[in-house]
Protein backbone atom coordinates (compact mmCIF):
# COMPACT_ATOMS: atom_id res chain seq x y z
CA UNK A 1 0.00 0.00 0.00
CA UNK A 2 3.08 2.31 0.91
CA UNK A 3 4.68 1.80 -2.63
CA UNK A 4 1.61 2.61 -4.05
CA UNK A 5 1.39 6.18 -2.11
CA UNK A 6 4.87 6.64 -3.10
CA UNK A 7 4.48 5.86 -7.23
CA UNK A 8 1.31 8.25 -7.09
CA UNK A 9 3.48 10.85 -5.56
CA UNK A 10 6.28 11.18 -8.08
CA UNK A 11 4.04 10.63 -10.90
CA UNK A 12 2.38 13.91 -9.37
CA UNK A 13 5.64 15.90 -9.00
CA UNK A 14 6.87 14.32 -12.61
CA UNK A 15 3.39 15.90 -14.06
CA UNK A 16 3.95 19.43 -12.35
CA UNK A 17 8.10 19.65 -13.49
CA UNK A 18 6.43 19.08 -17.13
CA UNK A 19 3.68 21.52 -16.46
CA UNK A 20 6.71 24.30 -15.32
CA UNK A 21 9.01 23.65 -18.37
CA UNK A 22 7.53 25.90 -21.23
CA UNK A 23 7.20 28.49 -18.49
CA UNK A 24 10.68 28.39 -17.95
CA UNK A 25 11.45 28.44 -21.74
CA UNK A 26 9.21 31.61 -21.79
CA UNK A 27 11.08 33.31 -19.01
CA UNK A 28 14.50 32.61 -21.14
CA UNK A 29 13.22 33.62 -24.38
CA UNK A 30 12.19 36.96 -22.82
CA UNK A 31 15.19 37.63 -21.04
CA UNK A 32 16.96 37.39 -24.25
CA UNK A 33 15.06 39.66 -25.76
CA UNK A 34 15.52 42.39 -23.11
CA UNK A 35 18.30 44.45 -24.30
CA UNK A 36 20.57 47.76 -22.52
CA UNK A 37 19.07 50.89 -24.08
CA UNK A 38 21.59 52.70 -26.06
CA UNK A 39 22.53 56.39 -25.20
CA UNK A 40 21.10 58.33 -28.11
CA UNK A 41 22.40 61.91 -26.93
CA UNK A 42 23.77 64.03 -24.45
CA UNK A 43 22.45 67.53 -23.24
CA UNK A 44 23.15 69.60 -20.09
CA UNK A 45 21.00 72.09 -18.35
CA UNK A 46 21.49 74.22 -16.15
CA UNK A 47 19.80 75.94 -13.16
CA UNK A 48 20.20 78.95 -11.01
CA UNK A 49 23.28 79.84 -13.11
CA UNK A 50 25.67 79.25 -16.26
CA UNK A 51 28.04 76.31 -16.77
CA UNK A 52 29.81 75.87 -19.06
CA UNK A 53 29.01 72.73 -21.47
CA UNK A 54 32.54 71.42 -22.69
CA UNK A 55 33.51 71.96 -18.55
CA UNK A 56 30.82 69.51 -17.05
CA UNK A 57 30.47 67.09 -20.38
CA UNK A 58 34.30 66.43 -19.73
CA UNK A 59 33.11 64.74 -16.26
CA UNK A 60 30.35 62.35 -18.08
CA UNK A 61 30.94 58.89 -17.82
CA UNK A 62 28.11 58.48 -20.59
CA UNK A 63 28.35 59.15 -24.22
CA UNK A 64 26.45 58.65 -28.04
CA UNK A 65 26.43 54.90 -28.86
CA UNK A 66 26.98 52.87 -25.55
CA UNK A 67 25.07 50.98 -23.53
CA UNK A 68 23.34 53.43 -20.44
CA UNK A 69 23.70 51.67 -17.08
CA UNK A 70 23.20 52.73 -13.63
CA UNK A 71 26.58 52.39 -12.59
CA UNK A 72 27.68 54.86 -15.51
CA UNK A 73 25.62 57.60 -13.85
CA UNK A 74 26.35 57.30 -10.50
CA UNK A 75 29.80 57.58 -11.62
CA UNK A 76 29.10 60.99 -13.15
CA UNK A 77 27.32 62.63 -10.77
CA UNK A 78 30.06 61.58 -8.39
CA UNK A 79 32.78 63.25 -10.30
CA UNK A 80 31.03 66.29 -11.26
CA UNK A 81 30.03 66.68 -7.42
CA UNK A 82 33.80 66.36 -6.92
CA UNK A 83 34.57 69.28 -9.17
CA UNK A 84 33.55 71.69 -6.52
CA UNK A 85 31.27 73.39 -8.73
CA UNK A 86 28.32 72.19 -8.13
CA UNK A 87 25.09 72.53 -5.47
CA UNK A 88 23.39 70.12 -7.18
CA UNK A 89 24.02 67.55 -9.96
CA UNK A 90 22.04 64.22 -11.69
CA UNK A 91 21.51 62.37 -14.82
CA UNK A 92 17.78 62.32 -15.98
CA UNK A 93 17.53 59.68 -18.49
CA UNK A 94 14.46 59.72 -21.07
CA UNK A 95 13.58 56.64 -22.67
CA UNK A 96 11.78 56.38 -26.50
CA UNK A 97 9.93 53.57 -26.14
CA UNK A 98 9.70 53.34 -30.14
CA UNK A 99 13.73 52.81 -30.64
CA UNK A 100 14.79 51.87 -27.47
CA UNK A 101 17.53 54.40 -27.32
CA UNK A 102 17.60 56.71 -24.38
CA UNK A 103 18.37 60.27 -23.99
CA UNK A 104 20.26 62.16 -21.62
CA UNK A 105 20.05 65.36 -19.33
CA UNK A 106 22.84 66.02 -17.39
CA UNK A 107 21.15 68.56 -14.54
CA UNK A 108 23.57 70.85 -12.54
CA UNK A 109 23.25 73.83 -10.41
CA UNK A 110 26.10 75.56 -10.04
CA UNK A 111 27.92 77.58 -7.59
CA UNK A 112 27.90 81.39 -7.70
CA UNK A 113 31.31 82.60 -8.60
CA UNK A 114 33.16 85.13 -5.99
CA UNK A 115 34.22 88.23 -7.63
CA UNK A 116 34.91 90.22 -4.24
CA UNK A 117 35.63 89.91 -0.46
CA UNK A 118 34.49 93.12 1.46
CA UNK A 119 34.99 93.83 5.16
CA UNK A 120 32.35 96.45 7.11
CA UNK A 121 33.83 97.30 10.62
CA UNK A 122 36.35 95.84 12.21
CA UNK A 123 38.98 98.63 11.51
CA UNK A 124 42.65 98.00 12.50
CA UNK A 125 41.28 94.63 14.52
CA UNK A 126 43.36 92.29 12.01
CA UNK A 127 45.24 92.61 9.34
CA UNK A 128 42.95 92.38 5.78
CA UNK A 129 46.68 91.66 3.65
CA UNK A 130 46.90 88.06 5.00
CA UNK A 131 43.05 86.96 4.90
CA UNK A 132 44.34 83.95 3.11
CA UNK A 133 45.04 82.43 6.88
CA UNK A 134 41.19 82.12 7.90
CA UNK A 135 40.36 82.07 4.20
CA UNK A 136 39.65 78.49 3.88
CA UNK A 137 40.22 78.07 0.77
CA UNK A 138 37.95 80.62 -0.66
CA UNK A 139 39.49 82.54 -3.65
CA UNK A 140 37.98 85.71 -5.85
CA UNK A 141 37.60 83.63 -9.14
CA UNK A 142 36.77 80.59 -7.55
CA UNK A 143 33.35 78.93 -6.93
CA UNK A 144 31.35 79.78 -3.07
CA UNK A 145 31.45 76.64 -0.42
CA UNK A 146 28.95 77.35 2.05
CA UNK A 147 30.50 75.50 4.29
CA UNK A 148 34.08 77.20 3.74
CA UNK A 149 32.11 80.07 4.35
CA UNK A 150 31.08 79.05 7.55
CA UNK A 151 34.37 77.60 8.72
CA UNK A 152 36.13 80.78 7.68
CA UNK A 153 33.51 83.08 9.62
CA UNK A 154 34.63 81.59 12.55
CA UNK A 155 38.55 81.56 11.84
CA UNK A 156 38.12 84.92 11.43
CA UNK A 157 36.26 86.01 14.36
CA UNK A 158 39.04 83.35 16.60
CA UNK A 159 42.01 85.47 15.52
CA UNK A 160 40.01 88.74 16.21
CA UNK A 161 38.95 87.49 19.77
CA UNK A 162 42.77 87.32 20.47
CA UNK A 163 43.02 90.37 21.41
CA UNK A 164 39.46 91.68 21.07
CA UNK A 165 37.12 89.69 23.36
CA UNK A 166 33.59 89.58 22.62
CA UNK A 167 34.13 90.62 18.95
CA UNK A 168 31.50 88.76 16.31
CA UNK A 169 32.05 87.97 13.07
CA UNK A 170 28.67 87.07 10.21
CA UNK A 171 29.15 86.55 6.73
CA UNK A 172 26.79 87.28 3.94
CA UNK A 173 26.73 87.24 0.78
CA UNK A 174 25.11 89.13 -2.15
CA UNK A 175 24.78 88.83 -6.10
CA UNK A 176 27.33 91.05 -7.77
CA UNK A 177 25.99 93.73 -10.48
CA UNK A 178 27.90 92.32 -13.22
CA UNK A 179 26.99 88.42 -12.34
CA UNK A 180 28.99 86.47 -9.38
CA UNK A 181 28.86 86.75 -5.75
CA UNK A 182 30.17 89.28 -2.65
CA UNK A 183 31.67 87.82 0.37
CA UNK A 184 30.92 90.51 2.89
CA UNK A 185 32.12 90.03 6.32
CA UNK A 186 30.06 92.05 8.97
CA UNK A 187 32.72 92.73 12.17
CA UNK A 188 30.83 94.18 15.36
CA UNK A 189 33.83 95.25 18.21
CA UNK A 190 32.73 94.46 21.43
CA UNK A 191 33.09 96.42 24.15
CA UNK A 192 36.92 97.15 25.79
CA UNK A 193 36.81 96.02 28.75
CA UNK A 194 39.31 95.73 31.80
CA UNK A 195 39.68 93.27 34.56
CA UNK A 196 37.89 94.18 37.92
CA UNK A 197 37.38 91.23 40.37
CA UNK A 198 38.05 87.60 39.62
CA UNK A 199 35.39 85.45 41.04
CA UNK A 200 36.20 81.90 41.83
CA UNK A 201 32.29 80.26 41.57
CA UNK A 202 31.97 77.05 43.53
CA UNK A 203 35.08 77.46 45.04
CA UNK A 204 34.14 75.90 48.58
CA UNK A 205 36.87 73.40 50.61
CA UNK A 206 39.44 75.86 49.36
CA UNK A 207 39.06 79.84 49.28
CA UNK A 208 39.17 81.48 46.14
CA UNK A 209 42.40 82.91 47.42
CA UNK A 210 44.32 80.52 47.61
CA UNK A 211 43.24 78.78 43.96
CA UNK A 212 44.03 82.42 42.46
CA UNK A 213 47.62 82.30 43.79
CA UNK A 214 47.77 78.20 43.72
CA UNK A 215 46.86 78.11 39.87
CA UNK A 216 49.06 80.50 39.10
CA UNK A 217 46.54 82.50 37.48
CA UNK A 218 47.32 85.60 35.28
CA UNK A 219 44.27 87.77 35.95
CA UNK A 220 44.66 89.35 39.19
CA UNK A 221 42.76 92.30 39.87
CA UNK A 222 45.72 94.17 42.28
CA UNK A 223 48.05 93.50 39.85
CA UNK A 224 46.63 92.71 36.07
CA UNK A 225 48.95 95.26 34.94
CA UNK A 226 51.99 93.00 35.13
CA UNK A 227 50.59 89.85 32.96
CA UNK A 228 51.18 89.77 29.26
CA UNK A 229 47.86 88.18 28.68
CA UNK A 230 45.71 91.16 29.58
CA UNK A 231 46.99 93.12 26.39
CA UNK A 232 46.44 96.65 25.62
CA UNK A 233 46.12 98.09 28.97
CA UNK A 234 44.43 95.21 30.70
CA UNK A 235 41.69 94.02 28.29
CA UNK A 236 41.03 90.08 28.62
CA UNK A 237 42.49 87.59 26.09
CA UNK A 238 39.51 85.42 25.00
CA UNK A 239 41.79 82.36 24.87
CA UNK A 240 44.04 82.68 28.00
CA UNK A 241 41.04 82.73 29.97
CA UNK A 242 40.33 79.19 28.53
CA UNK A 243 43.80 78.50 29.56
CA UNK A 244 43.27 80.20 33.34
CA UNK A 245 40.45 77.68 33.19
CA UNK A 246 42.59 74.40 32.50
CA UNK A 247 45.40 76.10 35.52
CA UNK A 248 42.81 76.17 37.73
CA UNK A 249 41.29 72.39 36.95
CA UNK A 250 45.32 71.81 37.15
CA UNK A 251 45.85 72.91 40.96
CA UNK A 252 42.63 71.34 42.34
CA UNK A 253 43.73 67.91 40.73
CA UNK A 254 46.75 68.63 42.38
CA UNK A 255 45.00 69.24 45.69
CA UNK A 256 43.06 65.79 45.75
CA UNK A 257 40.13 67.02 43.99
CA UNK A 258 40.54 64.45 40.85
CA UNK A 259 36.68 64.55 40.30
CA UNK A 260 37.03 68.29 39.69
CA UNK A 261 35.66 69.48 36.68
CA UNK A 262 35.20 73.24 35.14
CA UNK A 263 31.59 74.05 34.27
CA UNK A 264 32.24 76.93 31.64
CA UNK A 265 34.77 78.03 29.39
CA UNK A 266 33.20 80.59 27.52
CA UNK A 267 33.63 83.84 29.46
CA UNK A 268 31.33 85.15 27.38
CA UNK A 269 28.42 82.80 29.17
CA UNK A 270 29.42 83.69 32.93
CA UNK A 271 31.72 86.45 33.23
CA UNK A 272 29.62 89.72 34.35
CA UNK A 273 30.46 93.32 32.42
CA UNK A 274 29.53 95.81 33.77
CA UNK A 275 29.90 100.00 34.16
CA UNK A 276 29.57 100.18 30.49
CA UNK A 277 29.92 103.08 28.59
CA UNK A 278 28.98 104.28 24.98
CA UNK A 279 27.26 101.15 24.27
CA UNK A 280 26.97 99.75 20.88
CA UNK A 281 29.95 101.60 19.82
CA UNK A 282 33.27 101.21 18.27
CA UNK A 283 34.32 103.82 21.63
CA UNK A 284 32.38 101.57 24.43
CA UNK A 285 34.52 100.86 27.21
CA UNK A 286 33.69 99.06 30.95
CA UNK A 287 34.88 96.53 33.70
CA UNK A 288 34.52 92.86 33.32
CA UNK A 289 34.24 90.45 36.63
CA UNK A 290 35.86 87.05 35.80
CA UNK A 291 33.91 84.20 37.12
CA UNK A 292 35.44 81.08 36.75
CA UNK A 293 32.45 78.66 37.19
CA UNK A 294 33.92 75.19 38.78
CA UNK A 295 32.16 71.92 40.66
CA UNK A 296 34.98 70.62 43.54
CA UNK A 297 33.59 67.04 43.92
CA UNK A 298 35.68 64.53 46.55
CA UNK A 299 38.62 65.43 47.69
CA UNK A 300 41.40 62.42 48.17
CA UNK A 301 44.42 61.61 50.10
CA UNK A 302 47.19 59.50 50.28
CA UNK A 303 46.31 56.16 52.28
CA UNK A 304 49.00 53.34 53.03
CA UNK A 305 52.38 53.19 51.11
CA UNK A 306 53.98 49.68 50.41
CA UNK A 307 56.49 48.35 48.26
CA UNK A 308 57.30 44.91 47.14
CA UNK A 309 59.70 43.46 44.26
CA UNK A 310 62.83 45.13 46.17
CA UNK A 311 64.60 41.25 46.26
CA UNK A 312 67.71 43.21 47.54
CA UNK A 313 66.12 44.31 50.79
CA UNK A 314 67.22 41.09 52.10
CA UNK A 315 71.07 41.97 51.36
CA UNK A 316 71.23 45.79 51.79
CA UNK A 317 69.53 47.60 54.28
CA UNK A 318 69.74 50.08 51.36
CA UNK A 319 66.87 49.18 49.25
CA UNK A 320 64.68 47.98 52.28
CA UNK A 321 60.76 49.26 52.66
CA UNK A 322 61.80 52.14 54.83
CA UNK A 323 64.94 53.53 52.63
CA UNK A 324 62.40 53.32 49.78
CA UNK A 325 59.24 55.08 51.49
CA UNK A 326 61.85 57.72 52.41
CA UNK A 327 62.97 58.36 49.11
CA UNK A 328 58.93 58.74 48.14
CA UNK A 329 58.32 61.05 51.01
CA UNK A 330 61.59 63.95 51.73
CA UNK A 331 61.80 66.23 48.91
CA UNK A 332 64.55 64.96 45.74
CA UNK A 333 68.61 65.48 46.97
CA UNK A 334 68.45 67.13 43.72
CA UNK A 335 67.85 70.68 44.00
CA UNK A 336 65.58 71.85 41.87
CA UNK A 337 65.13 68.61 40.25
CA UNK A 338 61.05 68.45 40.87
CA UNK A 339 58.74 71.43 41.85
CA UNK A 340 57.76 71.77 45.53
CA UNK A 341 54.31 70.88 45.25
CA UNK A 342 54.84 67.65 43.76
CA UNK A 343 58.63 66.95 45.06
CA UNK A 344 56.84 64.50 48.49
CA UNK A 345 54.37 61.86 48.45
CA UNK A 346 53.50 61.59 52.25
CA UNK A 347 50.88 59.62 53.89
CA UNK A 348 47.75 62.10 55.15
CA UNK A 349 48.67 64.57 52.08
CA UNK A 350 46.26 65.34 49.77
CA UNK A 351 46.22 62.73 46.51
CA UNK A 352 48.50 64.21 43.61
CA UNK A 353 48.60 62.41 40.13
CA UNK A 354 51.57 64.64 39.29
CA UNK A 355 53.38 64.04 42.96
CA UNK A 356 52.73 60.14 42.06
CA UNK A 357 54.56 60.30 38.90
CA UNK A 358 57.49 61.96 40.93
CA UNK A 359 57.45 59.65 43.61
CA UNK A 360 57.80 56.85 40.98
CA UNK A 361 60.54 58.83 38.96
CA UNK A 362 62.72 59.21 42.03
CA UNK A 363 62.37 55.63 42.89
CA UNK A 364 64.10 54.90 39.50
CA UNK A 365 66.72 57.33 39.83
CA UNK A 366 67.58 56.03 43.23
CA UNK A 367 67.96 52.48 41.64
CA UNK A 368 70.17 53.73 39.24
CA UNK A 369 72.41 55.46 41.30
CA UNK A 370 72.95 52.53 42.70
CA UNK A 371 73.76 50.75 39.31
CA UNK A 372 70.42 49.52 38.04
CA UNK A 373 69.78 51.40 35.37
CA UNK A 374 66.71 49.43 33.93
CA UNK A 375 64.68 49.60 37.05
CA UNK A 376 61.30 49.57 36.74
CA UNK A 377 58.35 50.47 38.39
CA UNK A 378 54.78 50.20 38.62
CA UNK A 379 52.27 51.46 40.37
CA UNK A 380 48.53 49.89 41.99
CA UNK A 381 45.53 52.25 43.38
CA UNK A 382 43.68 51.10 45.42
CA UNK A 383 40.65 53.51 46.47
CA UNK A 384 38.91 53.84 49.56
CA UNK A 385 35.49 55.11 49.00
CA UNK A 386 34.55 55.14 53.06
CA UNK A 387 37.38 57.14 53.48
CA UNK A 388 38.17 58.82 50.68
CA UNK A 389 41.97 57.77 50.70
CA UNK A 390 44.17 55.85 48.34
CA UNK A 391 46.27 53.15 48.69
CA UNK A 392 49.29 52.70 46.39
CA UNK A 393 51.41 49.95 45.74
CA UNK A 394 54.76 50.57 44.23
CA UNK A 395 56.06 47.23 42.55
CA UNK A 396 59.57 47.37 41.70
CA UNK A 397 61.53 45.51 38.91
CA UNK A 398 64.87 45.67 39.86
CA UNK A 399 66.99 44.75 36.74
CA UNK A 400 70.88 43.91 36.24
CA UNK A 401 73.69 46.06 37.82
CA UNK A 402 75.46 47.98 35.81
CA UNK A 403 79.30 48.50 36.09
CA UNK A 404 81.67 50.70 34.78
CA UNK A 405 84.64 48.54 32.53
CA UNK A 406 86.55 51.47 31.12
CA UNK A 407 86.75 55.77 30.56
CA UNK A 408 87.69 56.87 27.63
CA UNK A 409 87.91 60.39 27.13
CA UNK A 410 88.66 62.27 24.15
CA UNK A 411 89.81 65.75 22.74
CA UNK A 412 92.21 66.25 25.81
CA UNK A 413 95.15 67.86 23.90
CA UNK A 414 96.71 69.08 26.97
CA UNK A 415 95.73 67.39 30.07
CA UNK A 416 96.54 63.88 30.29
CA UNK A 417 93.55 61.22 30.48
CA UNK A 418 94.28 60.07 34.19
CA UNK A 419 94.13 63.48 35.59
CA UNK A 420 90.71 64.13 33.89
CA UNK A 421 89.04 60.81 35.12
CA UNK A 422 90.49 60.90 38.82
CA UNK A 423 88.13 63.95 38.88
CA UNK A 424 84.98 62.28 37.74
CA UNK A 425 82.37 60.83 40.18
CA UNK A 426 82.50 57.56 37.87
CA UNK A 427 86.03 56.89 38.52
Amino acid sequence: MSQLKLSRSLLRMAAFALALNPLASFAQEASAQEKVPIVRSVKVKSEGGLASEQFVLGFVSLHAGEPFTQEKSTSTVKALYATGRFNQASVIPQLDAKTGEVDLVILVEPRPIITKFEYIGGEGLFDKESEDRFADGLRVGEPLDMAALRRAEVKLQDDIRKKHPFTSVSAQTYTAPGGGVVVSYIIREGANLRVDHIIIKGAEQLSADEVIEGADLKATNWRWWKFSWLTSSGRLNHEEYKKDCNAILEYYRSQGFLDAEILEFDPEKICVVKDLTKPNTPEAKGWIDLVYSLKEGRRYFIGNLSVVGNRLASTSPTFSNESLLKVVNEPSLRRGAHKPEVDRFVKGEPFSTAALDVAVEKLREYYGQMGYLNTQVEILRKPNLQNGTIDVLFTVREGVRHTVRAIDIQGNTKTRSTVIARELALS
